[in-house]
């Protein structure tokens, strides 16, 4: 019999318990073809592996590391999460002590020492808007609040209004 996990209502209706079942399926396939078995797996003779999952809210999204049990690093897993946060302050525009932020209030009159990080990403940022034609805009914010999506309130805007969050 295959372990399963207790759901909310909230993991069902936004399918993190279709995810996870998916999820386990690959770990498990992953494992069935590789030969491998972990000392943690469900119990004998079961090809359903413990998976640990190590999460963290960030950037309105959740983002997931998934190990099987016993195979991972617990530490790199915490680290890899410290650097999702690290970023999320350094380009959040809901948080006025944002490096992005700052530039962005000070750049047009003077020049700013950018952490090497940040500016490898917005040099990505430029390279991906030219290979895309303009499609990949980092510079989207007007028309994000345009649309109500900086309240977090969809919101369909006018055509002048549109037009001139193109504009800038």
């Amino acid at each position: 019999m295959e372990h399963q996990r207790p759901a909310t209502r909230r993991q069902l209706i936004t399918g993190e318990t279709a995810l996870s079942a998916v999820q386990d399926a690959a770990a498990r396939a992953a494992l069935r073809e590789s030969g491998e078995r972990s000392l943690f797996d469900a119990g004998a003779g079961s090809e359903s592996p413990y998976l640990v999952r190590f999460s963290r809210p960030a950037m309105a999204s959740d983002f997931q590391l998934f190990f099987v049990a016993g195979q991972g690093d617990p530490e790199a897993a915490m680290a890899a999460l410290e650097v999702v946060d690290e970023v999320e302050t350094q380009l959040t525009v809901y948080r006025e002590t944002s490096e992005i932020l700052e530039i962005n209030r000070r750049a047009a009159d003077e020049s700013i020492v950018v952490e090497p990080r940040l500016f490898a990403l917005l040099e990505q940022a430029m390279d991906l808007f030219r290979e895309t034609g303009g499609a990949y805009d980092i510079t989207s914010g007007p028309l994000s609040r345009a649309w109500g999506f900086a309240r977090r309130a969809g919101d369909i805007p006018s055509a002048r209004a549109l037009d001139a969050a193109r504009k800038r």
